[in-house]
């Protein structure tokens, strides 16, 4: 591979190998994929999308589960539950266009009044939609990362490797990671030192 990894982690195993995850931007990332029963459709004006809300009330869709979605377009895009972030000029770079539809027939346990984590921390339906179009939002605008993991035997074939331009043997790949953030954690779970790795 000769795009230069983004972040790299390196740890040398109990028995001297070393294990190397390099993390990249995913330059061919997939369609995304909405969980089971979830939906987002965009329309180009509020009738066709007032029309489709209609239409999933009349299908017996519980209009809890449908959110109308703001569109905030100005050089990346982000998407949040009609009036709930603060976008800087509504006039101008926000149109209320889409309509997401959550756990659409209840078979996955959306919670519909929301939940409280064990921090005591509530989180509304509001608050779960919005994190669900946060990580659309991070699709739409590429921020999709991918980690390759190598090994090497000894720290100085990876130093050489290193100079060398070598990836050493890699054991693993993995693509489609949304969200810088979440793919550093990724990385950092996968490549332990031996003490972290049995603590």
């Amino acid at each position: 591979m000769t795009e230069e990894a983004i972040e790299t982690r390196v740890a040398v195993q109990a028995d001297g190998t070393v294990l190397v995850g390099r993390l990249f931007h995913d330059e061919d990332s997939f369609d995304y994929n909405w969980m089971d029963g979830d939906s987002f459709r965009e329309f180009t004006t509020e009738w066709d999308r007032d029309a489709y809300i209609e239409e999933l009330k009349d299908e017996g869709v519980d209009p809890r589960r449908i959110f109308i979605v703001d569109k905030y377009d100005h050089s990346a895009v982000h998407y949040s539950v009609a009036n709930t972030a603060p976008y800087p000029d509504r006039r101008w770079d926000v149109a209320p266009s889409g309509v997401l539809v959550v756990d659409r027939d209840g078979e996955y346990g959306w919670p519909l009044d929301g939940y409280t984590t064990n921090d005591g921390v509530h989180h509304s339906a509001v608050d779960n939609a919005n994190a669900l179009l946060d990580d659309y939002s991070n699709w739409c605008n590429g921020d999709v990362y991918g980690i390759v993991i190598s090994q090497y035997p000894t720290i100085a074939h990876y130093e050489t490797a290193e100079d060398d331009g070598n990836e050493g043997d890699v054991i693993e790949t993995c693509w489609g990671y949304i969200g810088f953030d979440y793919a550093v954690e990724e990385l950092e779970a996968q490549i332990k030192q031996p003490e972290e790795a049995t603590a």
